[in-house]
C-alpha cells in the first residue's frame, strides 16, 4: 500500500508543486505590475509636487485677472447709467428750454399785436381829433387817396396852414405844410 500511495502521493505533490510554481509565477507578474504601477505613481506624484505652485499661481493670476474684469464690467455699467442720467436730464432741460422759448416768442407776438392795435387805435383818435380841429384836413386826406387810386379832384393841394396826413407802413405822419 505504500508503494500505491507513493505514485498517487507523488502526483498529488506535483500538482501541487505546480499549482504553487504557477501562483509564484502569477503573483511575481502580478508584483512586477504592482511595482511599474507604484513607480508610475510615485513620479506622478513628483510631477505634480513640481507643478503644484506654478499651476496655483496661474490659477490665482486668473482669478485676479477676472475679478479686475468684473470690476471694470461693474464701474462701465455705472458709468453709462450715469451717462443715461445725464443725457436724459439734458434731454429734458432742452425740452425745458425749447417750451420757454416758444412762450417767449408767443408773448412778444401777442405783446407786438397788442402794441400795434394799440397804436393804430391811438393814430385813429389822434386823426378824428385832427379833423375835428381842421376841417380841411378831411378833403386833403380825400384828395391824397383819390391821387392813390388815380382820381384827379378838382383842389389838389391842402389848403395853406393846414395838416396833412400821411399814410406809412404801421400808421399815419403827421406832417404840417404852412
Amino acid at each position: 500500500m505504500a508503494t500505491q500511495d507513493s505514485p498517487s502521493i507523488s502526483y498529488g505533490e506535483k500538482v501541487l508543486e505546480e499549482k504553487e510554481l504557477e501562483l509564484r509565477k502569477y503573483i511575481q507578474d502580478n508584483y512586477l505590475k504592482i511595482h511599474n504601477f507604484e513607480k508610475e505613481l510615485a513620479e506622478l506624484s513628483l510631477q505634480i509636487k513640481l507643478t503644484v505652485g506654478p499651476r496655483k499661481a496661474a490659477l490665482e493670476h486668473l482669478r485676479n485677472k477676472i475679478e479686475m474684469s468684473g470690476a471694470k464690467i461693474r464701474k462701465a455699467k455705472l458709468k453709462e447709467e450715469n451717462a443715461k442720467k445725464q443725457w436724459e436730464a439734458a434731454q429734458t432741460a432742452l425740452q425745458a428750454e425749447e417750451e420757454e422759448k416758444q412762450k417767449l416768442c408767443d408773448d412778444l407776438n401777442r405783446l407786438v399785436e397788442q402794441t400795434s392795435v394799440a397804436g393804430f387805435s391811438r393814430l385813429e383818435e389822434l386823426k378824428q381829433k385832427l379833423q375835428a380841429l381842421n376841417p380841411e384836413l378831411v378833403a386833403a386826406e380825400e384828395a391824397y387817396d383819390n391821387e392813390a387810386h388815380g382820381k384827379h379832384p378838382k383842389n389838389v393841394g391842402p389848403a395853406p396852414g393846414s395838416v396833412q396826413l400821411k399814410d406809412d407802413f404801421y400808421g399815419f405822419d403827421v406832417v404840417s405844410i404852412d
